[in-house]
C-alpha cells in the first residue's frame, strides 16, 4: 500500500495530453507525456496502445499513432521509471466518434437556379448536426446526445440540450459580430 501511495503522489504532477484534444476517426495523434514530478527527459518511458507495448526508451515523451475507426477504443498508457528509482503508470482511453455539420438557408431561389440557397441578410439559417457515435457496437441514436451550441463563443442554452441537434440563426449585417 505504500509503493502504490509513493506511485499517486509521485504521478500526480504528471498526464498525457492528447493532441487533437477529441481525435476523429482515421486522423493523426499524438501522445504527450509531461511531468512536474519527475525528470521526464532522463526516465524510462514505456509506450502501450491497446494492450500493445508501441515505443520504448529513454526520454521518449511523444508517441504518434493513426486513430482507428468510429466506435473504436483507443486506450494509451505510459510506464515510468524515473532516475531515482521511482515508478508509475498512466493510462488514458477514449472511443471515437464523428459528427457533420449542415447548413440550410431559409431563403428563396429561382426556379432554374441549380446551386444551394445561400444565406441573405435578414434570413433564417439551420445547422444540424448528424453524429456517427458507437459504443459496444451499438449505435447511439442522435436523439439521445446532448448538444451545446455557441455563437461567437457564447453558448446558446436556449437552443442546447438533449436531443436539440438543430440550430437557427437570423443571418444580419453586424459590425461587431462579423456577419
Amino acid at each position: 500500500m505504500i509503493l502504490k501511495q509513493q506511485a499517486d503522489i509521485k504521478s500526480s504532477g504528471s498526464s498525457i495530453t492528447i493532441y487533437p484534444e477529441f481525435p476523429g476517426p482515421n486522423q493523426e495523434v499524438e501522445a504527450r507525456f509531461t511531468s512536474h514530478s519527475v525528470d521526464a527527459d532522463f526516465s524510462y518511458i514505456s509506450w502501450t496502445h491497446n494492450g500493445k507495448t508501441v515505443l520504448a526508451g529513454r526520454g521518449e515523451l511523444i508517441y504518434r499513432f493513426s486513430a482507428g475507426n468510429v466506435g473504436d477504443r483507443e486506450s494509451i498508457a505510459v510506464s515510468v521509471a524515473s532516475p531515482d528509482g521511482q515508478e508509475f503508470k498512466l493510462s488514458k482511453t477514449f472511443y471515437l466518434g464523428d459528427a457533420d455539420l449542415l447548413w440550410s438557408a431559409e431563403t428563396a431561389i429561382p426556379p432554374e437556379y441549380r446551386g444551394k440557397a445561400m444565406p441573405s441578410p435578414r434570413s433564417l439559417v439551420y445547422v444540424t448536426a448528424f453524429p456517427r457515435f458507437v459504443l459496444n457496437r451499438q449505435s447511439i441514436a442522435p436523439a439521445s446526445l446532448r448538444y451545446e451550441w455557441s455563437l461567437n463563443d457564447k453558448l446558446q442554452t436556449a437552443q442546447s440540450g438533449s436531443g436539440k441537434r438543430t440550430f437557427s440563426l437570423n443571418k444580419h449585417k453586424c459590425a461587431s459580430c462579423g456577419y
